[in-house]
């Protein structure tokens, strides 16, 4: 496809401040009473979205070394004698002493590969199967870890330390220097340069540029690489960063900093009273945690990607025993939406004279990608006029759309009739196939194949983006008969899909519309067909269906059969021929919103809690611009949960999921603050769920999820 982005399918404080979102209960049997999932939310200030803050373990002991890095955090736990690494991957935590058979000191982490300072010296690493000794050295730091190869400083005798550098298969020293007051143990690798730091002469924070050693500040300790920049105390009191040449002040009061792509993560004596964690974004410092429950001074572990930021700690409980805490920021995202862009039927191009101003607008809007629910081009629906091949059409797209496409934004199709067959007749193999040649090939390949007559790869798909799924359906493969028709898809498919994905946010796109226009029919079976489709995308935890096919704007909710309001969003506005007749309301149906005389696209922003979707509007001449006052928010669905009674034992179970949602249980519901008790049965992991098993009682029992922070 020419130049176009081939689709991507893609790191003690008691939460105080929340609030819970009250769902209708589900009535079962056996008195046993399912409540739908409740939501609690924490967070604090922040430079875009609040920090969600949730308590990691809750296993006691006494915890150190924890780093974060990829979406993952690593810590040591001890507990007397016995000196354990964990390794949290974003779903489950594992005890990677276990994995390895040998006692973990503080570690390092990358991209699920780990080095770590043993518990009876040397320094090892694990690279996700086997397990390494990198060095038998006593008195070495903790090690940094980078892409396989490690660092870490090493006192020889008496006052002299050197840095030490293992590549991967040998060992090298780096650096040798005297430090008299023996504070030459920290130790940061980035990409084959170091930051170190020593308190003898000429010490301070030091920096090995691969070449030669680099005197940074010499009144700088605690020093935190990355990508070149440095983060440290300077003289003890400031948190200070170097970004390869000047320094700036950060904090006139902080310790133990993380940096991370141009952030920076540190603790701080707040009030004199406690310590709390402090974010700073490269321009503003943020407190993170207000918690008057002294926070340790530890170094936070920071952990910056494209989609979220993590800030992890050990913070103390009660006693000597601590927990890990985790802070994240999830950064919003946005896609388009857009649809029925080809001309008019008296097309001397195939596209519309808008889509060159609609492909700009939505460049200049960067989102991070585009949905195109069918009609791009005009197929075989010019009144003879055009002489184009179907090929020269989809070229004409590709070179409308082209302000997106050298954007570098992905940008995702499905087909409509008139890709198969304006007149909705039998299909137009010859059209099919210019579609694939053009855009079907370059759409994820992961799509039904029931046979040479029925591969629907390339034209049903689906893909996952940051937390959100996407269903694409072709709907354009089972024709009524020889002559045309259409009002069936691959229903087994999509059910499956939407089943086999647990993110918060699922979109289903198609070409034509099951509400205002009727992709099923209007009879006693197409209502019901209807009626399976819309219970398949509500009870998987699909809210947005997304189509075209009419040429106007409209947003309308239906519920499904078990109560799940989902909305329509007819996107048929991308500048075919405008349909100026206002959508009717019907039955279980309700019309939030509709515009019939301007162009234009959708843009939903993406967030952690509620995806919010804007309409932008361009006049008929094709010149001004404008927006629409209307919104629509649909909220992030929560893991639907599920019970089973089998004799004397009840089990409840969720899908497994990236977030953390803990079980409670009640036995009455009312209208005041009745408790709600947290089960602390052990819960069991089984391949996609998380269940918990407890003995049956006589009277009704009430369950319900709430999410950790």
């Amino acid at each position: 496809m020419q130049n176009m982005t081939k689709p991507i399918l893609p790191g003690a404080r008691s939460v105080k401040s929340k609030f819970l979102l009250p769902f209708k209960p589900l009535c079962f049997p056996n008195k046993f009473i399912l409540l739908a999932a409740l939501l609690a939310i924490a967070g604090t200030a922040g430079p875009a979205a609040a920090w969600d803050i949730r308590q990691l373990t809750s296993d006691g002991g006494v915890k150190s070394g924890v780093c974060a890095q990829n979406g993952s955090v690593l810590w040591t736990r001890v507990d007397g004698n016995k000196s354990d690494l964990y390794l949290w991957n974003g779903q489950y935590i594992t005890n990677l002493s276990a994995v390895t058979g040998l006692a973990g000191g503080s570690g390092s982490l990358y991209n699920g590969t780990v080095a770590w300072h043993g518990a009876n010296g040397g320094i090892y690493y694990w690279n996700g199967s086997n397990t390494v000794q990198v060095t038998s050295e006593d008195a070495v730091s903790m090690p940094s870890l980078y892409a396989g190869t490690i660092a870490w400083t090493h006192h020889v005798t008496n006052s002299t330390f050197t840095l030490r550098y293992w590549d991967g298969a040998t060992n090298q020293v780096l650096d040798t220097w005297q430090d008299p007051t023996f504070s030459s143990w920290t130790c940061s690798l980035y990409n084959g340069k170091i930051a170190y730091g020593s308190g003898g002469v000429g010490g301070g924070v030091l920096y090995w540029d691969g070449v030669k050693r680099v005197q940074v500040d010499p009144n700088g300790t605690a020093p935190s690489l990355y990508d070149g920049k440095i983060a440290y105390v300077q003289s003890g009191v400031y948190i200070s960063y170097w970004n390869g040449t000047t320094h700036v002040e950060v904090d006139k009061d902080g310790e133990s900093p993380s940096l991370c792509a141009g952030k920076i993560a540190y603790s701080k004596l707040v009030n004199n009273t406690s310590w709390q964690i402090v974010f700073w974004d490269g321009a503003t410092n943020y407190q993170v945690t207000f918690d008057p429950a002294i926070v340790s001074d530890v170094t936070p572990a920071l952990d910056v990607s494209p989609a979220v930021t993590t800030i992890a700690w050990i913070q103390n409980t009660s006693g000597d025993s601590a927990e890990i805490f985790i802070a994240k920021q999830t950064v919003p995202w946005t896609f388009a939406i857009m649809g029925d862009t080809r001309g008019h039927h008296d097309t001397t191009t195939g596209v519309s004279v808008v889509l060159g101003p609609i492909a700009t607008k939505i460049a200049e809007l960067r989102p991070n990608l585009v949905l195109c629910c069918g009609d791009q081009v005009n197929g075989d629906a010019t009144n003879g006029l055009t002489p184009l091949s179907y090929a020269q059409m989809f070229d004409n797209w590709k070179a409308a759309m082209n302000p997106v496409i050298a954007s570098n934004i992905p940008i995702y199709t499905v087909r409509g009739n008139h890709e198969n067959n304006a007149g909705e007749g039998p299909p137009m193999l010859d059209l099919k196939q210019a579609y694939f040649d053009a855009l079907g090939t370059n759409m994820p390949g992961n799509g039904p194949n029931n046979g040479p007559l029925d591969d629907q790869r390339g034209y049903t798909y689906s893909f996952t983006y940051k937390n959100a799924f996407f269903a694409v359906v072709d709907q354009y493969f089972y024709p009524l008969s020889t002559n045309g028709g259409y009002d069936s898809i691959d229903q087994a498919w999509l059910s499956q899909q939407l089943q086999q994905s647990y993110t918060p946010y699922k979109i289903v796109m198609a070409h034509v519309p099951v509400y205002i226009d009727h992709f099923y029919g209007t009879d006693s079976a197409g209502m019901t067909n209807r009626a399976q489709f819309w219970d398949s995308l509500g009870y998987n935890g699909a809210r947005v269906y997304v189509c075209g096919h009419t040429h106007n704007l409209s947003v309308c909710v239906a519920p499904d059969d078990y109560g799940n309001n989902i909305h329509q969003l007819l996107s048929g506005n991308g500048g075919a021929e405008m349909d100026e007749i206002a959508p009717e309301p019907e039955a279980g149906m309700t019309i939030t919103y509709y515009n019939t005389n301007h162009y234009g696209f959708a843009l939903a922003t993406v967030g952690t809690d509620a995806m919010t979707i804007e309409y932008y509007l361009l006049d008929k001449a094709g010149t001004k611009w404008s927006k629409a006052t209307y919104t629509t928010t649909v909220p992030a669905v929560q893991p639907r949960i599920s019970v089973a009674v089998g004799g004397s034992t009840v089990t409840i179970s969720w899908p497994l999921t990236s977030e953390n949602w803990v079980l409670e249980q009640t036995n009455r519901l009312s209208n005041g603050s009745a408790p709600w008790p947290l089960v602390t049965a052990p819960y069991i992991t089984n391949a996609p769920n998380i269940s918990v098993s407890l003995p049956a009682a006589p009277d009704k029992q009430f369950f319900r999820l709430r999410k950790q922070p």
